[in-house]
């Protein structure tokens, strides 16, 4: 008879695991021996080990430490991967179908995202981070946005951001702002669907909760589009990253 493999016990056994990588492992195992050539011994022989259990002859093997090393290149990946998964956060649904339109076959959006996101990574000594500088652009679809600026919070609720409208694609009178937002300090990623026309090249933004007094930000400014015509809402965009200088 055909036994299918249990989905719900192997994601158990996998957090199990999880919650014993940083610690040693003795790995054993044993048998009982009935009739054979090494019926009744105690002691090693070679990775066998023989003893007397509960009036019985077991055999198991050398116990082997297992050891899951947190060596720096690790320690530096998993501290990438908690910033990565901490500067996505704020990305809703609403603001990941704007960003990618068109589904990737066997990739979610929001991995899809994070694999943008962590194009533009720096290694910094000991430290693998995101450098925000780097990116252009996001998403998936065409391509219609201002080049990247930067700019540096003084009041959270009034935060000015110009951009070059000739730059942008866009119908006039019916394309209102969309602002992609990086955060370099606090290293957060976020959309504003704003309500002013792109052609007017600025948008006064409250952003308390995203970001604070000396932050430090990088964004650009886009519009909604379907095809080539642009209209009122959140957008399409495609990733670059900046070419190294």
């Amino acid at each position: 008879m055909e036994t299918k493999p249990n989905n719900s016990n192997r994601c158990n056994s996998s957090k199990k695991e999880n919650n014993i990588n940083n610690k040693p492992k003795n790995v054993i195992i044993m048998a009982i021996v009935n009739k054979g050539i090494l019926d009744g011994f105690s002691g090693a022989v070679g990775t066998v080990v023989g003893s007397k259990w509960n009036g019985r002859y077991v055999m198991r093997s050398r116990a082997i430490e297992v050891k899951n090393a947190n060596t720096e290149e690790q320690v530096k990946q998993r501290n990438f991967f908690k910033e990565l998964g901490k500067a996505t956060r704020g990305i809703s649904k609403e603001m990941l179908r704007a960003l990618y339109p068109t589904e990737v076959t066997g990739l979610s959006r929001r991995n899809l995202l994070s694999r943008q996101i962590a194009a533009c990574a720096v290694n910094e000594g000991d430290t693998k981070t995101l450098d925000f500088s780097r990116i252009v652009s996001l998403g998936n679809g065409p391509d219609g946005a201002g080049s990247l600026q930067s700019a540096t919070v003084t009041d959270t609720t009034a935060v000015i951001l110009p951009w070059d409208v000739s730059e942008i694609e866009y119908d006039a009178g019916n394309s209102n702002a969309i602002i992609v937002l990086f955060n370099q300090t606090h290293k957060a990623v976020t959309l504003v669907n704003t309500n002013v026309l792109v052609e007017a090249e600025t948008a006064t933004l409250n952003l308390k909760g995203f970001a604070q007094a000396g932050d430090q930000l990088y964004y650009y400014a886009t519009v909604a589009t379907k095809g080539k015509v642009s209209t009122r809402g959140f957008g399409s965009f495609i990733i670059k990253t900046r070419a190294e200088k």
